[in-house]
Order: C-alpha cells, then structure tokens, then sequence
C-alpha cells in the first residue's frame, strides 16, 4: 500500500510541474490545463483514501493494545 501512494504522489508531482510548466507558456492552453488539473485532482483523491485507510488500520491497532483508551 505504501508503494502505491508513494507511485500516487510521484504522479502528482509530475503534473504539478505540467501545470506550471503550461502556465508559463505565452498563451496557455486552458483545454490542456484543465485535463491536467482534473487528472491531479483524481489523484489527490485517491492519495486521501489511501492515506485514510492506512491512519485507520493504524489506529485499530492501537485500540487492540489498550492504547489511547482511558483508565478505568
């Protein structure tokens, strides 16, 4: 799982300096920055699923110990 989201943000850097690379050209392409805002959206996404579910494994497993839990 930790190698998909680390494939996930590497992706998601790549079409950030897409981005900001058609955003310096003289007459951007909105079409084009569109599509690419929408793809690293997309990604964004799955980036907090993911990052959803690992914070939620771990925290199941911190309840199973007794950690976190108050004293009684």
């Amino acid at each position: 799982m930790y190698a998909r989201l680390d494939a996930l943000r590497s992706r998601h850097g790549i079409l950030e300096s897409r981005i900001q690379g058609e955003l310096q050209r003289p007459c951007p392409d909105s079409l084009r920055l569109t599509q690419l805002k929408r793809k690293k959206l997309r990604l964004r996404e799955q980036i907090v699923d993911i990052e959803t579910a690992i914070f939620e494994r771990g925290t199941e497993g911190a309840a199973d110990t007794g950690r976190g839990a108050a004293p009684s």
